[in-house]
């Protein structure tokens, strides 16, 4: 089930609000996604603005070409920015295994 609304991304960092408002598609939200959207919560300290945008509208199921029409910027950016974003959440992982592994 898919519903079109407007839907406000509020972002605070270092005390400063940054606010953008994009069209969501809305879906019936399954067990993973929630679980990736949680996931990902907890994850955004380690990432720029830009970046958690760019993976929260890929979670939501958002192509590059609609977020770089959204965003207004390249779909090079795009890419650059989930690429980087998730390099980042890879290493961050990685560390949490090796830990694992030591103890």
């Amino acid at each position: 089930m898919k519903k079109d609304r407007k839907c406000d991304i509020i972002i605070v960092e270092n005390n400063m609000k940054s606010k953008a408002t994009y069209p969501f598609p809305v879906y019936e939200h399954d067990e993973e996604e929630l679980l990736n959207y949680i996931l990902l919560r907890q994850l955004f300290p380690l990432l720029q603005i830009n970046q958690k945008i760019v993976l929260g509208l890929r979670l939501l199921g958002y192509t590059q070409v609609m977020i770089s029409r959204l965003m207004n910027i390249s779909r090079t950016s795009v890419g650059t920015l989930e690429k980087a974003a998730t390099k980042i959440l890879a290493k961050h992982f990685s560390e949490d295994d090796e830990d694992e592994r030591i103890s």
